[in-house]
Parts: C-alpha cells; sequence; structure tokens
C-alpha cells in the first residue's frame, strides 16, 4: 500500500467499483475486490548439535507476520553428494519440519536454504542455514577414570586428524590438543561432558558429539598413561616379572626386578599394552596407554 490503479490510488483493502471505457468509448464497470496479504516475517531457529548417525532433524520456525502457502528445504552441491535431498511440504500449519538423512553422513558443515513460498504476495522468503554435522561419540574412548582417546583411522571410519582441541562443558580445555584427554592425576565427573574439535587431513573443521564418562572400577596405582620409553620408578617388596602384552594378546617384553626400588622402561611404539606384575603365586593386570608426546 499504497497501490495505484487506473489512475486512482487505493490506500486500504476493500470492494471497489471502477467505471471505465474501452478504446471504442464504450462505458464498463469493474468491481474491485482489493485484498491486503502481510508479507511474511518468520523466524527460524538455528539447528542443535547433529551426529553423523543420528538420522534426523527437525527445523523449527516461528511465523511472526504473515504466512506461506508451501516451504521447500534445499541443500547445497556438498551436501546432496553425501545424500542430503531437496524436499517440499504443503502442511503450512506447521511450525517444525522433521528431515531424515542417511547415517552415513561424512562430517561437515553444509548449507540449507529455507524457501518458504507466497505467489499471492510478495514473492518467496529465504533463510539459508548452516547444518553443521557432527563426529559421532562412537569415535571416543574412554579409558580408565581419566583419559578419553581418539580411536585410530582403522575404527573411527577412516578419517585421519591433523588438529586437536578439547572441550569441557562447552568451554575449550587450554593445552588439551592431543588425540588423547589425560587429566592427569584428576577423575572424570559424571555430570561433566567432553567433546573435540577435529580437523580433518582434508581441512575440515568439526565437532565430534559428546561423550558422558562413566565411573570405571578397574582402576590401579599403576600409570593409565605414558609416554614411549618413559622410565617408571616402582617400589617392589619381592622378586617381581615385569610383562607387557599387546592387546592382541602378544608379549611385547618381559623384564624380572629384584626387590626395592627398580625402573621400569615403557615400550617405544604407541598403543594400548596389558602389564602383568607376577610375584610369585599372585599377578597383578593392569592397563597403560603408550603415547609418543
Amino acid at each position: 500500500m499504497p497501490i495505484i490503479r487506473n489512475g486512482r490510488m487505493y490506500t486500504a483493502a476493500g470492494n471497489f467499483i471502477e467505471n471505465l471505457q474501452n478504446i471504442y468509448k464504450c462505458d464498463s464497470t469493474v468491481y474491485l475486490d482489493l485484498r491486503v496479504t502481510d508479507k511474511l516475517r518468520v523466524n527460524v531457529d538455528s539447528l542443535p548439535v547433529l551426529c553423523a548417525d543420528g538420522g534426523a532433524l527437525a527445523f523449527n520456525f516461528n511465523i511472526l507476520e504473515g504466512a506461506f502457502d508451501s516451504l521447500t528445504i534445499t541443500f547445497d552441491s556438498l551436501a546432496k553428494e553425501q545424500g542430503f535431498y531437496d524436499k517440499t511440504y504443503y502442511d503450512n500449519s506447521q511450525t517444525t519440519l522433521d528431515y531424515t538423512y542417511s547415517s552415513s553422513i561424512r562430517p561437515d558443515v553444509y548449507m540449507a536454504t529455507l524457501v518458504f513460498h507466497q505467489p499471492q504476495s510478495c514473492g518467496n522468503q529465504e533463510i539459508n542455514l548452516p547444518v553443521e554435522i557432527s563426529y559421532p561419540s562412537s569415535i571416543l574412548a574412554q579409558k580408565w577414570n581419566d583419559v578419553i582417546a581418539i580411536l585410530s583411522d582403522d575404527y573411527n571410519g577412516g578419517y585421519h586428524f591433523t588438529n586437536y582441541q578439547w572441550y569441557k562443558n562447552g568451554e575449550p580445555i587450554e593445552g588439551a590438543n592431543s588425540p588423547y584427554l589425560y587429566l592427569n592425576g584428576e577423575e572424570f565427573s559424571s555430570v561433566d561432558y567432553y567433546y573435540v574439535r577435529l580437523t580433518r587431513d582434508d581441512g575440515v573443521t568439526v565437532n565430534t558429539c559428546p561423550i558422558y564418562p562413566v565411573k570405571r572400577t578397574d582402576q590401579t596405582q599403576f600409570p593409565t598413561i605414558v609416554n614411549t620409553l618413559q622410565r617408571i620408578r616402582q617400589n617392589f617388596e619381592h622378586t617381581t616379572k615385569v610383562t607387557f602384552y599387546t592387546l592382541s594378546g602378544l608379549v611385547y617384553s618381559a623384564t624380572t626386578l629384584t626387590s626395592g626400588e627398580q625402573t621400569i622402561v615403557m615400550p617405544a611404539e604407541q598403543g594400548v599394552y596389558i602389564v602383568t606384575l607376577q610375584t610369585g603365586d599372585e599377578t597383578k593386570r593392569y592397563k597403560v596407554l603408550v603415547v609418543n608426546d
């Protein structure tokens, strides 16, 4: 508004009569039913954390003014390469639109466009919305009460990472930039959650979905995380045989130490090992994560 039609200005909706002449000077009466459609104003909520193995998401929005006839969700070409597809919804009474996607989506940041169709009004309204697909928390493994590690590319879906930043309850942990998180003497709390922001070798940076640590009962006084070839001092009351096993059960090394304060040298190769301390008929078993800092 206002609208000018046949030289006459209209400033409000209503029923009007126009007396016109055609090209032959003949009088014509035109009845005009003028209706005003409000321009659509819509607010779209940002998306929550979406996990690659989640398989579903919901677009939530609020109509502030006006109305739409239908709504189409479109995706960029990168998203369509991963299996996302365009979809049109015709129920304009809904404010939540459910959308399913493949559980094999590659973690990345994709772009969706919500197109609100208003053919009777001022044209379509388009709103761009980033869709960040995070790594599933299953690529993280809690090891004891003070270590969370990222699974290797043999077990994480084939991803190779180059940079890491760990977070606790949404806040970055200073200095936590390794493939594992070690609390160094503290223990995880069941009320906290952790995730890590990862950069792949193709330059893409996205988060993992959060992991909620649980209290483990298989704890020992033996160190849970050490460096390769690190020398650990232990005091033995009796002669003790120290054996390192790989997770496949193979003996990596075996050493017999006499009583008193002795030095145990950690393996030269990274990985998780089972350590046994055998004193007479008594054998104690521990797990240790060997890293290369």
